[in-house]
């Protein structure tokens, strides 16, 4: 049925990475089939990162993909360092997502509303 309803003040705190697929990941968009043309999102807000650390088996380390109507709001990263086990840079990538960001590898420049 798509989603409705809210995740907040939700705190990922003091946390090592070995080899991690997904580090950090928000994903809003989801579709069942049947309900496919609703347009709902759950409303993801204040969503703290703080003290997380370690290794990444994909370039990918921050993933923040908000819906667009919805969107995800006060998402913010502290003293971050997702290094990738492959010898690439690390990736980050942001849709429909504002925060704040201090003290981040990679640094996660695309929040809006810095």
């Amino acid at each position: 049925m798509g989603g409705s309803g809210y995740a907040r003040k939700i705190r990922f705190e003091d946390i090592i990475l070995v080899g991690a697929k997904n580090p950090v990941i928000i994903n809003q968009h989801y579709e069942d089939n049947e309900y496919s043309g609703l347009n709902t999102a759950v409303q993801v807000s204040d969503v703290t990162y703080e003290n997380v650390r370690g290794t990444s088996v994909s370039d990918d380390a921050i993933t923040l993909n908000c819906d667009a109507k919805v969107g995800c709001t006060n998402i913010v990263f502290n003293n971050i360092n997702i290094t990738s086990t492959t010898g690439g840079e690390e990736h980050v990538s942001c849709n429909y997502a504002s925060g704040k960001c201090s003290m981040s590898n990679p640094n996660v420049t695309c929040l809006y509303g810095q």
